[in-house]
């Protein structure tokens, strides 16, 4: 069935059946087997860090950012040449071609910036030796990095058209390409959760939108499926804002529709909350084959009569439809559920608040699954906010790009850990990745012995070090007292263990103990 098409009629109140107090309503499963797909070979498969990364962040992904990089620098400085540019102050630049292997270092510089934590990017590549960070210069010189992020472009520009309406072109097609890998590698579970996120941003921008109950209350919103235990981001999609009043009715139902379209399988029971959950939505979720359970706001349309008649505490007063149960259940406050897969059944719960108080209470079995499995949106979100790489930038799309790439990391961490079945930290796998993209770069720039000499002068005034003598290797000139250009060459075969550097005794004495040597 399609997912579009209007399975909904308009009931009459008297449809709705009123239980009695004592009788539990059980559903039966809205699931259609026909449509499951289970992919033994994906739970066999197992994977490494890198892998398990170059499943999202493809090869064919890098190749587009170099490719569009390269053709964004060329554009602006056509502009600036022609004197086309709206910020008439910037001047000329010389253009160095990104090749594909500064891009991985790039993100791999980005993923370590996300754990090493500093105010501000140029802090990365200073001088001070209290908060220098040197691979940071083994890889990248300051400005090169800076160049990267300053062109980075994933789309041609050139190509958008004047008519188009679309605020996020610029990064749709890539946003795509990585939903898809997404949902190609993922192991989901039963449960699914639906639910908004939010990328924090408080520039100019037509769509930004205000949650009060986000931590990050100003931001661009996201549409988010995510899988109800881990948190894997299976679907998104961006909200841009309405285009037409028809666009704004029943919004949160195409919400929901929209994501769930992509699934290879209706065996799942999709969990929500008040925003989404309507008795339409759930009509077509039921025949659709999907369960589907959610909180309800008490001034939703074609709900029962008398589900807001006052109750006493721990009561509950049910109504069903069909396969559709609607309960409310009084706690401190009165509590709307609207469910097509789990019962009103009333289940014992206890909570130990210390060693001698425990308190026990009865609680409907639709809310306990509510509880537990309707919040894999928020652990996302969580599992994204922790390591996250910040830089103030006004361009939109960009925000996004680091949105996507840090969904690309949470969504392999997890893939990681189902696959192989093991536990890791997040802190530990970004330093993996970090230190297997790094690696495996064929562009590393070695740090020059001037950097180390002139930095470091606590370390070389303050640690210990040794000096040794080298069998292995021939002579080399003496760092210190040795001198090329000034036609004085002086050769040793000892040097110091710490530094990796060749010495005359004499030399290594005053090397390590005076400080303007």
């Amino acid at each position: 069935m399609n997912l579009n098409q209007n399975v909904f009629n308009i009931f009459k109140l008297d449809k709705w059946k009123k239980l009695s107090n004592d009788t539990v309503f059980i559903p039966s499963e809205p699931f259609n087997s026909s449509k499951t797909v289970i992919n033994i070979d994906k739970i066999k498969e197992t994977c490494s860090i890198e892998k398990s990364f170059s499943y999202f962040f493809t090869d064919e992904i890098i190749d587009i950012i170099t490719k569009e990089t390269n053709k964004y620098s060329f554009y602006i400085l056509e502009l600036i040449k022609n004197n086309l540019h709206p910020n008439k102050k910037l001047k000329q630049f010389k253009i160095k071609e990104v090749t594909k292997e500064e891009i991985k270092i790039f993100i791999g510089l980005i993923i370590l910036m996300g754990v090493l934590k500093l105010p501000e990017l140029r802090d990365y590549w200073s001088k001070d030796p209290f908060i220098a960070t040197v691979p940071f210069r083994f890889f990248f010189g300051r400005d090169r990095f800076l160049y990267i992020l300053r062109f980075l472009h994933v789309f041609d520009s050139n190509t958008i058209q004047k008519e188009n309406k679309d605020p996020l072109i610029r990064i749709r097609e890539f946003s795509n390409n990585l939903k898809s890998n997404f949902q190609k590698k993922s192991l989901l579970d039963k449960e699914l959760s639906v639910d908004e996120m939010i990328i924090p941003s408080k520039g100019r921008c037509k769509f930004r939108q205000y949650i009060k109950s986000k931590r990050h209350r100003f931001g661009m919103k996201v549409w988010a499926l995510c899988d109800a235990s881990s948190g894997y981001i299976y679907n998104f999609n961006f909200y841009v804002g309405k285009e037409d009043e028809s666009s704004s009715k029943n919004l949160s139902e195409k919400v929901v529709l929209n994501l769930l379209k992509d699934l290879n399988s209706s065996n799942h029971k999709i969990y929500m909350d008040a925003y989404f959950t309507s008795v339409p939505l759930f009509d077509k979720l039921n025949d659709l084959g999907y369960g589907a359970t959610g909180v309800l706001k008490k001034n939703r349309k074609y709900l029962p009569k008398d589900i807001n008649t006052k109750i006493e505490l721990g009561d509950i007063i049910s109504f069903t439809r069909g396969n559709i149960l609607c309960f409310n259940w009084m706690d401190r406050k009165p509590v709307l559920m609207l469910t097509n897969c789990h019962s009103n059944k009333l289940c014992k719960v206890t909570k130990q608040y210390n060693t001698n108080f425990i308190k026990e209470r009865s609680v409907p079995e639709a809310i306990l699954n509510y509880n537990q499995y309707a919040h894999g949106v928020d652990r996302a979100d969580q599992l994204m906010s922790y390591y996250k790489f910040k830089n103030k930038t006004i361009k939109v799309w960009k925000r996004v790009f680091f949105f996507l790439l840090e969904a690309s990391i949470i969504n392999s961490w997890i893939l990681y850990k189902m696959k192989n079945n093991i536990k890791i930290n997040g802190k530990n796998f970004r330093l993996s990745l970090a230190k297997i993209i790094l690696n495996s770069s064929n562009e590393v720039i070695k740090i020059s012995i001037n950097f180390s000499n002139s930095i470091f002068d606590y370390k070389r005034l303050n640690e210990r070090h040794f000096i040794i003598k080298n069998h292995n290797s021939r002579f080399q000139d003496c760092f210190l007292c040795s001198s090329r250009i000034n036609g004085k060459r002086i050769r040793t075969s000892f040097f110091c263990e710490q530094c990796s550097l060749p010495f005359c005794v004499n030399c290594f004495k005053t090397y390590h103990t005076i400080k303007n040597y």
